[in-house]
């Protein structure tokens, strides 16, 4: 069985590549392959250190039981609090080569220190699980964040359209190699301790600066000569991006759904954690069924993205592309209600985030096409950021106290109506973004018009023209 996976996942990804290299040859003009590919290679490492990493974070979190779960949102949701404004800060005046270095590295050196901790933590070993569950769920969005704030320093706009996507492959080639990696490695007979996976990971934090560093040193896709990033709204204030929520009908409609898919995922979430915990005791194989789904989870949003986002956007547009993942969770939540197997929730789990990353993501990007500047980096860092995490804990808290008055069960029930509510604020949304798209649309086609008659009319004129 484990042979016709491999064989299965090797089939796919060969076809993968083939796909990535047509494209590679459509879009990548003759200078710029060398920092195509080395920022490929940058986001690559990247995310298979995020896939090797997210396994064993979502083992420890459950080491002492999966009722710690609400805690460890609340301390996400704290430590994120913690760490998201002073980073942004530092990020807005600094030179982002340098502080992607330092903080790279940084990084690395911290999975070391955690490497030893866990090794001999003894009897103080949740701690030292919880403290790095907390620790790499606030700052592993952070760390990409780092990425593509540093491309959209090298590539021009004009580049970055053509470029980003075969870069974002390359990315998720890397999260599909590293949840592979974690997987064969934990399925050996003799496998090495979990923990061992977290010197990979630095490793791999090494070579994204060398990838960075030299990117940084040629950087000849750059128009400009590098300065360092100023401030500007794109940097997150939070009470700003309250204040536009508060005020924006629009914004408050996008606050119900992200909350709604956070409660929905974190029930998921949950969900998994305890059947996990009940029915697999080995933390080798829970790392391992852990990584099996972040696997399956990249290998197909990968496929879809390359053949059929895209296209799906032009065609249907944003509310059917919005409506797909919550119907998905009703489903979902009805098959874990009857049944409650691992089976179950790996499949629910898989079909669920698969849609999330190949058609909600891309769509819930969309939706920010149709406000102000100010609304698209303000309020979109606010609900990112303090919502999302907000959401997370609002679910594991809701999840906890459903937990003890109602069997397994009885809360796959309940998350039928929250995805059922899921998916009504996504149908109003979609419907209030396709209207201000409406409206964007006629408003330029009227400005256009104004414009034409208004050259008309003054070709007309004598002395008029040219």
């Amino acid at each position: 069985m484990i042979d016709l996976v491999v064989l299965l996942a090797s089939v796919i990804i060969i076809a993968i590549l083939a796909v990535v290299v047509w494209v590679l040859r459509r879009n990548v003009r003759r200078g710029e392959w060398p920092v195509v590919a080395a920022a490929a290679l940058y986001f690559f490492c990247l995310l298979a250190c995020n896939y090797i990493l997210r396994p064993l974070r979502e083992e420890m979190g459950i080491r002492g039981g999966a009722d710690d779960l609400p805690w460890l949102y609340t301390g996400t949701l704290v430590a994120t609090l913690l760490i998201a404004p002073p980073f942004a800060w530092l990020v807005s005046r600094t030179d982002r080569r340098r502080f992607i270095s330092v903080t790279y590295r940084l990084f690395a050196l911290s999975l070391v220190g955690f490497y030893f901790w866990l090794r001999g933590a003894g009897v103080r070993e949740s701690v030292a699980s919880y403290t790095y569950f907390i620790w790499f769920s606030a700052v592993n969005l952070l760390i990409v964040s780092l990425f593509w704030g540093f491309m959209a320093d090298v590539l021009a706009n004009e580049q970055a359209k053509r470029i980003y996507g075969l870069v974002g492959a390359g990315g998720t080639l890397g999260a599909i190699a590293g949840s592979q990696l974690t997987s064969w490695l934990m399925n050996q007979p003799e496998h090495p301790d979990p923990v061992t996976l977290l010197l990979i990971a630095a490793a791999m934090m090494e070579v994204c600066v060398q990838c960075m560093r030299w990117i940084a040193a040629r950087a000849p896709l750059r128009p400009a000569p590098s300065a360092p990033f100023d401030a500007s709204p794109r940097q997150v204030d939070a009470l700003t991006g309250l204040r536009l929520v508060i005020q924006k009908p629009y914004l408050r409609i996008l606050c119900i759904y992200m909350v709604l898919q956070t409660i929905c995922a974190t029930f998921f979430y949950n969900q998994r954690g305890y059947i996990v915990d009940a029915e697999i005791s080995d933390r080798a194989a829970r790392v391992r069924f852990f990584a099996d789904i972040d696997f399956w989870v990249n290998t197909i949003s990968l496929t879809f993205q390359l053949l059929f986002t895209g296209n799906l956007l032009k065609t249907v547009g944003v509310r059917p592309m919005l409506l797909a993942l919550p119907l998905f969770g009703v489903a979902g939540f009805t098959w874990l209600a009857s049944a409650g197997s691992l089976l179950a929730i790996k499949f629910s789990m898989i079909a669920t985030r698969a849609c999330e990353f190949a058609t909600a993501k891309p769509a819930r990007e969309t939706l920010y096409t149709v406000v102000s500047r100010e609304e698209k980096y303000q309020a979109k860092g606010f609900i990112d950021t303090f919502v999302y995490r907000g959401g997370d804990m609002i679910g594991a808290w809701f999840f906890h106290g459903l937990r003890l008055m109602l069997a397994q069960g009885g809360t796959a029930w309940v998350g039928v109506p929250l995805a059922t509510g899921f998916t009504a604020a996504a149908l109003v949304l979609g419907r209030r973004q396709e209207a201000l798209a409406r409206a964007a649309n006629a408003q330029e086609e009227a400005s256009a018009t104004a414009d034409g008659q208004e050259t008309a009319q003054r070709l007309e004129t004598p002395g008029g023209r040219a």
